[in-house]
């Protein structure tokens, strides 16, 4: 039992360790941005375009954007809500790996401040035209009419709940359009992909001193990058395998405590044959060899049936959960190969060690 739910449990954590990669990927692990410590800041601690430019003249930035935002109501006929506004350029779309159906923002929209507008699939749904193409209608955000020319193309997979960084009700205009319509707005987040994900500590360093003077005129920001932030879900992911693995094995000791105990009621049954054997000449080895020989065979064939068992609720898994990531753990198997012998050989050469050492007249005499 304790086998076959090692199995699963690892199984189910690797499922989810693949989940969190695949997740993290659709965002795009060369992702990363810089961000005031708050909201509201004067223009003097905000960012300033120039910044922008800055981080695409560095070798190892491939895109960036602006990413201004602001919330504003949005009114379709009888229904009114809220909308997240964001400001960015014609580089947003890629840098965010976003699927887009019609077109994302030109670099003309920006040049021209053009009133028109990328939705989310949220905002589609919501406030446009749920089952009908609606690029070329217009959508009026708090009195300024947008021309549609594309949206957010929807999850295949309903059930495909992403990791996202992204707002699901966000319609995305020219950043040159947002300042003219909403020139109060500061500049809080600038957004980034980078060539080599294994050097982004490097790339902090250097982003660092670009932002010297930011900081020397009293701004403050945080740096994040999706590759940092996967690897602080994928440690997760294995303190709580460690947690599962140190659960089981107590579990197994137990367990192995109370084979032990049968073991030893087993042996004493025995002690007709011990004895005899040990009359014809059979020495202390011997009998240890052949009790704990034994007992090993017993642990493979249970050990064996565990696995089976194991994979079978895995498999069963699988119907449930995305066949594509829901695998059978080659570790769980190892690590329930090794623990299974390990705790077979010390608890079960307790009651072989003290077989081996019975005297034959021992054995041999009726209770």
């Amino acid at each position: 039992v304790s086998i076959a739910t090692l199995i699963v449990i690892l199984s189910l954590s690797q499922a989810f360790y693949n989940y969190i990669v695949a997740q993290f990927q659709k965002t795009g692990t060369d992702l990363m941005w810089i961000q005031t410590e708050s909201s509201g800041l004067s223009a003097q601690k905000s960012f300033q375009m120039d910044y922008v430019e800055k981080l695409k003249n560095l070798a190892f930035v491939k895109n960036a954007s602006p990413n201004f935002v602001k919330s504003e109501s949005v009114y379709v006929d009888a229904t009114v809500g809220n909308v997240s506004v964001n400001g960015v350029n014609q580089e947003y779309a890629s840098i965010k790996n976003m699927d887009i159906e019609g077109q994302f923002l030109s670099l003309a929209d920006c040049n021209h401040n053009n009133c028109t507008c990328v939705i989310s699939d949220d905002v589609r749904k919501k406030y446009v035209y749920k089952n009908i193409n609606p690029i070329g209608q217009q959508i009026n955000i708090s009195g300024i009419n947008y021309t549609i020319i594309g949206y957010v193309a929807p999850s295949d997979n309903d059930r495909d709940y992403e990791i996202s960084i992204e707002q699901d009700n966000a319609v995305y205009i020219p950043y040159t359009t947002f300042q003219n319509n909403y020139g109060s707005e500061s500049l809080n987040l600038i957004v980034f992909t980078v060539n080599n994900v294994k050097n982004v500590d490097q790339y902090k360093e250097r982003i660092d001193a670009l932002m010297s003077d930011y900081r020397a005129h009293g701004g403050s920001y945080d740096m994040i990058s999706v590759e940092n932030v996967m690897s602080e879900y994928l440690s997760m992911a294995d303190k709580i395998n460690i947690f599962f693995v140190i659960f089981i094995v107590i579990t197994m000791t137990i367990s192995g405590i109370g084979i032990m105990n049968v073991l030893m009621m087993s042996t004493m049954e025995k002690k007709w044959e011990i004895g005899l054997r040990k009359s014809f000449g059979a020495s202390r080895i011997d009998i240890l060899r052949q009790i704990i020989a034994g007992i090993l065979i017993q642990s493979f064939f249970g050990m064996l049936l565990g696995i089976l068992v194991g994979i079978f609720a895995v498999t069963l898994l699988g119907a449930f959960i995305d066949s594509s990531l829901m695998v059978i753990s080659k570790k769980g198997i190892l690590l329930s190969v090794i623990f299974c012998f390990i705790i077979a050989f010390v608890f079960g050469s307790v009651p072989a060690i003290k077989a081996s050492k019975m005297l034959p007249l021992d054995c041999l005499e009726r209770d």
